[in-house]
Formats: structure tokens, sequence, C-alpha cells
């Protein structure tokens, strides 16, 4: 079932962070997340231009995804 009156009032955030740490030693509030996952800009290119992959990530147009991809390779310089 289809609803066009639906509105999309979720809020998004993108964090960009460089961490020289050990990934080990972060831990997730689980009260606040359901699920963290660390992926490459290039993993989430890669799985954003592949059908099958693309359909497991949050319904959103692809260039949504790839300006995300090239703004952190912009500010990584990668």
């Amino acid at each position: 079932m289809t609803n066009t009156n639906w509105i999309d009032n979720e809020l998004h955030y993108i964090f960009l962070l460089k961490y020289n740490g050990d990934f080990a030693d972060l831990h997730m509030q689980k009260s606040e997340i359901d699920e963290l996952k660390f992926i490459s800009a290039e993993r989430l290119e890669k799985d954003i231009l592949d059908e099958k992959k693309y359909a497991l990530y949050v319904p959103r147009a692809k260039d949504y995804y790839l300006r995300i991809v090239k703004e952190v390779k912009k500010r990584t310089g990668k």
C-alpha cells in the first residue's frame, strides 16, 4: 500500500569524525541506537551502485548517498 500523503519527519544527521583510536574502545549507547556499522566511503559507493546492495539501505535517492561519499572523500583527501 502506498500513501502519497506521507511526510518524512525524521531528523537525519551525518557526522564525520577522524578517529585514530581503536574501534574496540568505542561503546554504542544501546538506548540511543539499534545498530552501528562502520564502512568506508568506497564501500558505500560500491553498495549504492549495486542494485541488490542498494536495496538494503534506507530508501533514499542514490544521489543522496553519492553526495555523502563525495563530501567524505573531499574532506578526507581520498
